[in-house]
């Protein structure tokens, strides 16, 4: 398997040490203490689906592999061969669906996965669709980080492959809300994964990275998801990220009223990315997945496998399935309230702040941190309670491996500690949709200003 260190699109580390400061006491986090999370009856059905082709689920991967990941991408396709195999018969409720783009020029398809009773290798058995022009032109390339061709595949894939449930997500590398170069000055990024593995070098991309061609923004999902929820008459069922740094309160902010539930991780991702061997044979085994069931599946066995005796054993990894609705209707409410009660109590209340932001859990860009390890460590606030109540209700499913990565919580928000490192891009709705809510913006302003 490949062991390249996965999907990270970021600026060669920059040196921003935080301080370590003694925190206050910390505010019982209770719901947010395990390694592994579950909120199923939070989401419940979400959708109203209206089965058209008489399948459960299609499951869909803009796999862009036009890039040094190449190799993981064969390895990946293959994986989910072997998966469907374990209950071939399931074919007949499942679409997996793959819009595949590799080093080579003029490789670029759509494949329908077939199963592969073989082992794990690199020959690609599955069908090449004939989408008559609609996605793949007659030079059979394709520039996977063109919003546009991103466009045309989620058209022809809800349009072709319409079933119950839908899921959709990204394969590539990712950077977090904002793209590497994006980054001002002061901006960090720490230079590992678990300490043993180098973080790759810049690529100044957010995510769906062509290295022939160019990559996509947040903003760039929303465009894909209105002509998915147009096709389908209702919300994509899930929206996954096999990249880097993608979970964000942000991210799954910029998709509300579009998707249901984001699959995503906080932390980088190693070369090997998800277990789709053992996700989509879950799948295959029970084709009448519920989407938060899946979605935990997903998170599920990707701990599992870089766990100890898992196939990818050896990282420190994070994933989590946020409930979209509950973001936008409980959570930003309640994360509004609360920074609205920190920025009021400025400057009495910044040694505090600064001391459990000091001690709180960060991941490859430091400008970020997982808001769930703060409220642990941060009892300065009336408000605290109410919005650890709800991010409880946002978490779906949580799973994270390694000792680095200890206090992940799958609940992570931009938050930077200088006014150098503030990125004047967060204040852009039209770049970042989060803006609109204003109140975690206005306190970051006022805080990295003192």
């Amino acid at each position: 398997m490949n062991q390249v260190l996965k999907k990270v699109s970021a600026l060669t580390a920059l040196a921003s040490a935080v301080g370590t400061m003694a925190a206050c006491g910390p505010v019982n986090v209770a719901g947010l203490q395990g390694a592994g999370i579950a909120n199923r009856a939070q989401v419940g059905s979400f959708s109203t689906a209206r089965p058209r082709n008489g399948k459960k689920w299609t499951v869909a991967v803009h796999l862009a592999g036009d890039n040094n990941l190449y190799s993981a991408a064969l390895d990946d396709v293959n994986e989910m061969e072997a998966g469907l195999a374990m209950n071939p018969a399931a074919a007949e409720m499942l679409d997996i669906i793959v819009l595949f783009d590799g080093s080579p020029r003029g490789d670029s398809k759509i494949l329908r996965i077939k199963p592969d009773p073989g082992p794990v290798n690199r020959n690609i058995i599955s069908e090449v669709i004939d989408d008559k022009g609609a996605v793949i032109p007659a030079s059979k390339e394709v520039d996977t980080g063109d919003p546009a061709v991103l466009n045309a595949f989620v058209d022809f894939l809800t349009k072709n492959f319409p079933a119950e449930h839908t899921s959709i997500s990204i394969w590539n590398h990712g950077s977090g809300i904002f793209r590497a170069g994006q980054n001002p000055a002061g901006g960090s990024f720490m230079e590992t994964i678990g300490g043993t593995q180098p973080a790759r070098g810049v690529s100044s991309k957010s995510f769906a990275v062509d290295d022939s061609g160019g990559e996509m923004h947040l903003k760039d999902l929303n465009p894909a998801l209105a002509i998915a929820n147009r096709n389908l008459g209702k919300k994509v069922d899930i929206f996954g990220f096999d990249t880097c740094l993608m979970q964000h309160v942000e991210t799954a902010y910029q998709m509300k009223g579009q998707a249901n539930i984001l699959v995503a991780s906080e932390e980088l991702e190693p070369g090997d990315g998800w277990d789709y061997e053992h996700y989509i044979g879950a799948l295959a085994k029970n084709p009448g997945m519920s989407p938060t069931e899946l979605a935990t599946v997903m998170v599920d066995t990707y701990k599992a496998s870089y766990s100890p005796g898992g196939s990818q054993y050896g990282r420190d990894v994070t994933l989590a399935a946020l409930d979209i609705n509950a973001v936008a209707d409980v959570f930003v409410p309640a994360l509004n309230a609360f920074a609205a009660e920190l920025k009021a109590g400025l400057p009495a209340n910044k040694a505090a702040i600064d001391a459990a932001r000091s001690k709180t859990q960060v991941f490859y860009n430091r400008d970020a941190a997982d808001f769930g390890d703060f409220m642990r460590k941060f009892a300065g606030a009336r408000s605290g309670a109410a919005v650890v109540d709800a991010m409880n209700k946002i978490v779906i499913r949580e799973g994270h491996y390694g000792t680095k990565v200890a206090g992940a919580t799958g609940v992570q928000v931009y938050f930077p500690t200088s006014t150098m490192s503030y990125n004047r891009r967060y204040d852009d709705v039209s770049q970042v949709r989060f803006a609109e809510t204003k109140g975690w913006g206005d306190f970051l302003k006022a805080y990295t200003a003192r």
